[in-house]
């Protein structure tokens, strides 16, 4: 395998892994929101 395909796997990859991070993270985000608007309203 030569590095020119290595580094667009890796790319690959590592893209992937931010989507899935950031989607997760906006998944709590949002929960967090909801959570603090169920706070303040109390």
């Amino acid at each position: 395998m030569n590095i020119t395909s290595f580094k667009i796997v890796v790319f690959v990859l590592y893209r992937n892994v931010v989507k899935e991070y950031s989607v997760k993270h906006g998944l709590m985000f949002k929960e967090l929101l909801k959570n603090r608007e169920r706070y303040l309203q109390k």
